[in-house]
């Protein structure tokens, strides 16, 4: 019974309040309330045809509150939930009576439409800590903690320090000031509905239907005729300023009424679950204002949050104690992100509930494969769109961009809705663009053209309806605080846009990145312990995702606001000199060369980045040439007319990525060259292949040989990073070997064999499997580029792979000729090597760095460290042997130091091009100068 005059002044405003929603209550009871319907723009609708509004129509989507025009695929189909096994399963795990529940992993990955689906089917309460951009939930405790946050009267209490017993308690009534009135009016009106409920049930009738249109009540607080009944109550009681005491005892009425008439039928005995969603928002705050009841911890809002509500829910009044607070049937289920669970784990095992009783629940799952995104994709995409080119194009591509965390998924298809369907590629292009920040170049232009012809091509009414995206649930800020995630972020991404590798560990920073939105925790994936680091579940939290990665990548790349970390050119200076388990970074610094010098959106010609020798070098110099992949959709390999489509990249001359078709590298491994003919089969994006070691090349690549039409020709390189002038006779010898197709994947002696006409064994087939895929390059050019259609190329640096003086051409000769280099035979592919002065060029023109330089001031400084130790040990040496003690004066650096003292023997690019005038003599020419100069 109420006493007291401020506890009868509350009882009568809630009265009043409940009174005035009735009517509205019972409506939604009955269902005749239901949640706001999606309909297309306005603008749109006029220029959408009558078949293709009538389907979206059809659809029958919830609409996000706070975007109308947007449907909400959150809210879609929980009903649902009741005839999916798997979903049952995972109700089942998070909702347990009594075992308290923590849901954690990224954003988007899934956790609050988890909870959802379990309200769907048990009595609970849907809290939010954070206000989210789907617009969902009340605002009642997200103001509860605003205005908590910005009141006067709390005192801080550092963690060093021994707080006054007072300020803690005074801090824990301001608390319950705030917090209580939004737990005492979600129990009133929920105490009033349920009793409309016991007025209307029937035996005959199921009870899950009142329970979902309570969820949806609190989903949609507008239905009830008001923007927020929830936390409109919720103030009107804080204003009364009444005593925590006064609030507590009208709780623990309502709640023992509400327990009452859920014990009379209506499935009390499984409890009523209370979900606070977002929670890592109130781990986050107020981190040092309020203790845990020894005083000796700092804790934050949510500790004070569960706590207070705990005891306030308890059947003992002001009781403290956990065993009887444990046989409350009220459980709690937070739901958090990342680092925030050792935050929620201490907060819910206070005082107030005993561990044992709290679990953790990570297994959200994602689009990990095809055939479950397809059949979503199919459950709202029409099969006239699906089953033609647009359509496979477009779910190709959706698999390819969208793969991992479902919001990605839907949040596309959401956006396609709210376009009216109209151009799906072209949406998702500007999904991308939006979400990345460059656009990709894996849609063809084919499929383009034909969406503007037939499907409605965007007008004067794209005018203000953009993509709605998730990118701001990637927290940039935090991250640039955080060095030591940052660092893992940088080099796991450049590692994939290099390699298209994604197996990295996080690192210490691992649950960082999942609470920042960069991670997730997969399913099923199995962590690897690592001493020193607690994982108590043992899941290991990765990035896997392109569409994250990809903003990554463009973020560190243009935003110089980034401390400690690398764009991916100073990524790459920075290991030009380095290699890892076989693999040279030097062959990482070519493949972003060659996108400066053919990615470039004014094609350069051949002749301006190679010398190029062979039958046809004239020609072959004088073509523009644009970097290319080429790629054949999945559904498109097995026709018998193969479509192949041309995916360009472009990079700035300032290093900015401006448009890509996905990751630029495939590592291939060593996997005896599966991975090789998978990319020349055109099954990946990737620009670029590094071959295992096995085949020869270490870089392969594509080049349109721009004309009417184009034709295109396969590029095959050796990367030398020797530390001398110029290589020798023998290196350039069996580096020409190395990229010319009938050596692929023979040893010495195997070519042997197959001279002898022995032609068997694995190597060969894989020799020959490989000359088959070059062979089926389409538009390839055999005129200028030889029977495979392949330029060879020889890409050292500094030293110089002299190719005129090998095959003992005059420099100054720029015929044709026909090469004999005892590997080729009469198939006459051109070789080149690299113009260093192009070299030069395009590389100091990024961020005019000057990394070539300092490289070479490095090598001249050791050449000149190791001459002076050398001649000091000769010197000893004659002093010991009693030999003439005379100091023989130092000869001058009359020719290039590096060859003089690495290269013992070799004579330098100056003195065997002594008199020439060739482009590669004069190159030559300048680079020992500066080497010289620079000793």
């Amino acid at each position: 019974m109420i006493v007291g005059v401020v506890q009868e002044t509350l009882g009568l405003l809630i009265q009043t309040f409940v009174d005035d929603i009735k009517d509205s209550l019972r409506a939604a009871a009955l269902g005749d309330a239901t949640l706001l319907s999606f309909t297309c723009n306005e603008t749109i609708i006029r220029y959408i045809p009558d078949n293709v509004l009538q389907y979206i129509i059809g659809l029958g989507l919830p609409a996000t509150h706070s975007i109308p025009n947007k449907p909400s695929f959150l809210l879609e189909g929980l009903e649902c939930a009741l005839e999916d096994q798997a979903r049952d399963e995972r109700y089942k795990q998070i909702f347990v009576k009594r075992i308290h529940r923590m849901i954690i992993n990224t954003s988007g990955s899934g956790k609050t439409r988890a909870v959802l689906e379990a309200l769907c089917q048990q009595w609970g309460f849907y809290f939010l800590c954070r206000r989210e951009a789907d617009g969902i939930g009340s605002d009642d405790l997200v103001a509860g903690i605003a205005d908590l946050s910005s009141e006067p009267g709390l005192k801080d209490l550092p963690e060093s320090a021994d707080p006054d017993e007072r300020d803690v308690i005074s801090n824990r009534r301001i608390a319950a000031k705030h917090l209580s009135p939004v737990l005492l009016s979600r129990l009133v009106i929920f105490e009033a509905y349920i009793g409309i409920v016991a007025g209307l049930l029937t035996p005959d009738d199921a009870l899950q239907p009142f329970i979902m249109r309570w969820l949806h009540l609190q989903l949609q607080p507008i239905l009830l005729g008001r923007d927020d009944v929830f936390a409109d109550l919720a103030h009107r009681i804080k204003q009364v300023d009444a005593s925590p005491a006064d609030i507590s005892a009208l709780i623990k009425l309502s709640t023992s009424n509400i327990l009452e008439m859920l014990n009379q039928g209506l499935d009390g005995e499984k409890g009523v679950f209370i979900v606070l969603d977002e929670a890592q928002e109130a781990c986050n705050q107020l981190q040092t204002t309020f203790r845990s009841n020894s005083l000796r911890e700092p804790r934050p809002i949510l500790r004070e949050l569960v706590h207070l509500w705990s005891l306030e829910l308890a059947p003992t009044s002001g009781t403290n104690n956990s065993q009887a607070l444990v046989k409350v049937p009220f459980t709690f289920v937070v739901t958090g992100t990342g680092l925030s669970w050792r935050a929620m784990r201490e907060a819910l095992s206070s005082s107030t509930m005993k561990e044992d009783n709290i679990a953790t629940f990570k297994q959200m799952g994602a689009f990990e494969h095809l055939s479950d995104q397809a059949g979503y994709i199919r459950k709202y995409v029409p099969t006239w769109i699906l089953d033609t080119d647009v359509g496979r194009v477009l779910q190709d591509r959706m698999w390819y961009w969208l793969r991992g965390r479902y919001r990605f998924t839907a949040e596309f298809i959401s956006t396609l809705l709210s376009f009216g369907l109209r151009r799906p590629n072209h949406v998702l292009n500007q999904y991308i663009k939006n979400f990345i920040g460059v656009y990709p170049s894996d849609c063809p232009e084919t499929i383009i053209d034909e969406e503007n012809r037939n499907m409605w091509p965007f007008t004067e009414i794209s005018a203000g309806v953009q993509p709605i995206i998730s990118y701001s649930a990637l927290r940039w800020d935090t991250l640039r605080d955080n060095i030591t995630a940052l660092t893992s972020v940088y080099k796991l991404t450049w590692k994939y846009i290099l390699s298209s590798d994604l197996d990295g560990y996080l690192g210490e920073s691992r649950m960082d990145l999942v609470e920042y939105g960069f991670a997730r925790i997969p399913r099923d994936r199995r962590a690897t312990p690592i001493r020193g680091f607690p994982n108590p579940d043992n899941e290991d939290p990765l990035i896997d995702e392109r569409l994250v990665l990809w903003a990554c990548a463009i973020w560190l790349n243009t935003d110089r606001k980034v401390k400690n970390v690398y764009s991916l050119f100073q990524f790459l200076s920075e290991r030009i000199r380095y290699s890892d388990n076989g693999h040279d970074y030097f062959e990482d610094f070519l493949l972003y060369y060659f996108i400066l010098a053919f990615g470039s959106t004014n094609p350069r010609t051949l002749g301006e980045v190679f010398h190029i020798l062979g039958p046809n070098a004239t020609f072959l110099r004088q073509k523009c040439a644009r970097l290319t992949s080429v790629y054949v959709p999945g559904h498109q390999r097995d026709q018998a007319n193969r479509q192949t489509h041309y995916l360009p990249v472009v990079l700035s001359s300032s290093g900015e990525i401006q448009v890509t078709p996905g990751a630029i590298g495939l590592y291939a491994g060593e996997y005896q060259g599966r991975n090789v003919f998978r990319w020349m089969n055109h099954e990946g994006r990737e620009l670029f292949c590094f071959p295992d070691k096995s085949m020869g090349p270490d870089l392969i690549f594509i080049l349109e040989l721009i004309g009417a039409p184009s034709t295109y020709i396969w590029v095959s390189v050796q990367a030398k990073q020797y530390n001398t002038a110029s290589l020798s006779s023998e290196t350039i010898q069996d580096a020409i070997r190395s990229v010319t197709p009938k050596a692929y994947f023979l040893n010495k002696v195997e070519r042997a064999k197959v001279a002898e006409g022995i032609r068997d064994g694995d190597s060969y087939a894989r020799n020959l499997l490989t000359r088959e895929r070059l062979m089926a390059l389409p538009q390839r050019d055999t005129e200028i580029a030889g029977e495979y259609s392949v330029l060879r190329v020889l890409a050292t640096w500094p030293a110089v792979a002299d190719l005129y003086k090998h095959f003992g051409i005059p420099q100054s000769d720029q015929e044709d000729y026909d090469l004999d280099d005892g590997f080729d035979g009469d198939d006459q592919h051109p070789v080149a090597f690299l113009n260093g002065d192009m070299f030069h060029k395009l590389i100091t023109g990024v961020q005019g760095d000057q990394v070539l330089d300092r490289f070479e001031d490095h090598i001249a400084r050791e050449a000149s460290t190791k001459k002076e130790l050398r001649a000091r040990a000769k010197r000893h040496l004659e002093d010991m042997s009693g030999a003439d003690k005379k100091v023989t004066p130092r000869r001058k650096a009359t020719r290039s130091a590096k060859a003089d003292t690495l290269g013992p023997g070799r004579s330098t690019r100056a003195a065997h091009s002594s008199g020439s005038t060739s482009v590669a003599a004069v190159q030559g020419s300048r680079r020992s100068k500066r080497l010289a100069e620079r000793i």
